[in-house]
């Protein structure tokens, strides 16, 4: 992730005032994943920034409930909405080079692996300096 977890309620109000706050602009639009199977659970999020005709997507899933297809679902559904829209050419993603899951999660739903962006992005969680990652791309 580009983040740190939030560890608090005010971090955590920051973070949804901010995301209705764009969302409002149709600057980026936040879902949060819900699991019905699982009583409502909610289980991750998808971020979608939208710049001109490209929509840039992040995600996220709790540890739990990867590998069972759920953020592929929930990726290509979006992807697809987000094609339909007549002003939207590209939609694109990156993750880091050694993060497999991601990039599996991209493949499956038809993204193509432009290229490798060294010293690109900060990934806290792993480390203090910016990492390489691949950028993943869907254009019509």
């Amino acid at each position: 992730m580009v983040w740190e977890p939030i560890s608090d309620l005010s971090g955590a109000e920051s973070f949804i005032a901010e995301a209705i706050e764009d969302w409002s602009a149709g600057a980026r639009l936040a879902f949060v994943l819900e699991l019905k199977s699982a009583g409502g659970k909610l289980v991750g999020m998808l971020d979608a920034r939208i710049d001109g005709h490209t929509v840039d997507f992040g995600y996220v899933l709790a540890r739990d409930f990867w590998g069972q297809g759920l953020m592929p679902e929930a990726l290509s559904a979006l992807s697809g909405l987000a094609l339909e829209h007549e002003s939207i050419f590209r939609l694109q993603a990156t993750c880091d080079v050694e993060n497999t899951g991601s990039i599996r999660t991209l493949e499956k739903c038809g993204y193509v692996r432009e290229g490798r962006l060294d010293r690109y992005v900060l990934h806290p969680n792993i480390s203090s300096d910016p990492r390489p990652c691949f950028m993943f791309a869907l254009c019509k």
